[in-house]
C-alpha cells in the first residue's frame, strides 16, 4: 500500500485561477491569410496588444482547412505582440 506525502511537503500546489485572456478565434489555416489579415487589421496600432496572453481557439476551424501549422501561427501572433499561452482543440463532429 502506498502513502502519499503530507500536501505541504510537494514541490507545487495546484491552485484555481481566473486569468484575463484574449481568445483568438482561427477560422482559416492558411497562415499567410492570417497574417495578412491581421496587418489590415491591427497594421495602424502595432501596439494594440502588449504581450497580451492570448487563447487560440480552434472550435471554428473548418474540417476541410487541412492541417494547421501552429509553430508557424505562434510566430505570427507573436509578431503582433500576442502571447499565445493556451490552446481550445477542434470538437470532433459526427
Amino acid at each position: 500500500m502506498s502513502s502519499r506525502p503530507p500536501a505541504n511537503t510537494l514541490s507545487f500546489e495546484i491552485k484555481s485561477a481566473s486569468l484575463p485572456l484574449v481568445s483568438f478565434v482561427l477560422k482559416s489555416a492558411d497562415i499567410k491569410v492570417v497574417a495578412q489579415d491581421l496587418q489590415t487589421r491591427l497594421g495602424d496600432t502595432p501596439d494594440f496588444f502588449d504581450n497580451d496572453p492570448v487563447l487560440v481557439d480552434l472550435q471554428h476551424l473548418d474540417d476541410q482547412a487541412g492541417p494547421l501549422d501552429l509553430p508557424a501561427l505562434v510566430q505570427v501572433l507573436r509578431s503582433f505582440r500576442m502571447n499565445p499561452v493556451a490552446l481550445a482543440p477542434q470538437q470532433c463532429r459526427a
